[in-house]
């Protein structure tokens, strides 16, 4: 977001981290391969927004291997829907605009979406609403009133830079009504965030439904991770009555819930070492 494309992104980025750590440095690129900054800079298509295929690479090839199934990432901005099979990614799309398209990245998250972005009309005290379309609240607003999130969590992110407690966020999610907190209650907060987090899963739904039946599977397994695994596991219960046989895997459950947060970061410097490991191995002198 801080530049005017993605091909000086990456060299600004590539750059920054080889003055930081010199030369041994590995960039994963859209393809699998790692390879060095020159490789990066070189490949700017290939490094940019990488990071999603590189744990869908972990999840296909060691969490869920030989299966097939979907791994659902959610995390503070976006959500990725990603088809695995036998050790496959089965993305369709590389670069975001075609993985909008084939609804493999949907743009909502748990923190910094903007509700204007998810509804746009809320019931609140038996009237049909309309909400305002200005930056008033966030998802992480609804989901500190919901009770997913703690109170004080995310500070940077609230939508008018102010505090993180219930009482500033059922302000804020006043505001999306054209109220404030001498008309606007708690339960009014929770009814308000109950409805959006509906809206939310929908989109999901929708996403998630369309990558099950593309892939076939009767058997298919949901890897969820991500810092709204909360939100993933409801998903997962609503596509469970219509997939029977579909089973989880949470990466909380597996790796603990920081790794999971930050399970494309993890996925990545895995992949690396694993990739180390087979480079060092083969500059071994081979047995007499």
């Amino acid at each position: 977001d801080c530049f005017d494309n993605k091909r000086q992104g990456v060299k600004f980025i590539v750059r920054a981290v080889q003055q930081a750590c010199g030369d041994d440095v590995a960039v994963y690129l859209l393809d699998g391969r790692m390879v060095d900054c020159a490789g990066a800079i070189e490949h700017t298509e290939l490094a940019a927004a990488s990071n999603w295929h590189g744990l869908a690479n972990l999840v296909a090839t060691q969490i869920a291997p030989g299966r097939g199934g979907l791994l659902v990432d959610i995390g503070s901005t976006t959500s990725d829907l990603i088809p695995f099979a036998e050790g496959r990614v089965l993305a369709r799309g590389r670069d975001d605009f075609q993985r909008l398209v084939h609804h493999e990245l949907v743009y909502t998250g748990v923190v910094r979406s903007p509700l204007s972005g998810i509804v746009r009309n809320v019931s609140h005290r038996g009237e049909h609403c309309p909400v305002m379309n200005e930056l008033f609240a966030t998802t992480l607003d609804i989901n500190i009133v919901l009770g997913h999130l703690p109170p004080q969590s995310e500070p940077a992110w609230a939508a008018d830079g102010g505090q993180t407690d219930l009482a500033a966020c059922v302000r804020r999610l006043a505001r999306m009504v054209g109220k404030d907190e001498l008309t606007f209650t708690r339960d009014d907060a929770g009814e308000m965030a109950r409805q959006i987090e509906v809206a939310q899963l929908n989109m999901l739904e929708t996403a998630a439904r369309l990558q099950l039946q593309r892939l076939g599977h009767a058997d298919p397994v949901m890897v969820i991770s991500g810092q709204g695994e909360f939100l993933a596991r409801q998903l997962y219960d609503r596509l469970s009555p219509d997939w029977p046989s579909i089973s989880l895997l949470s990466l909380s459950d597996q790796l603990g819930a920081d790794l999971s947060c930050c399970a494309p970061a993890y996925a990545i410097a895995r992949l690396a070492v694993d990739a180390a490991v087979a480079l060092s191995a083969r500059a071994q002198p081979a047995p007499r």
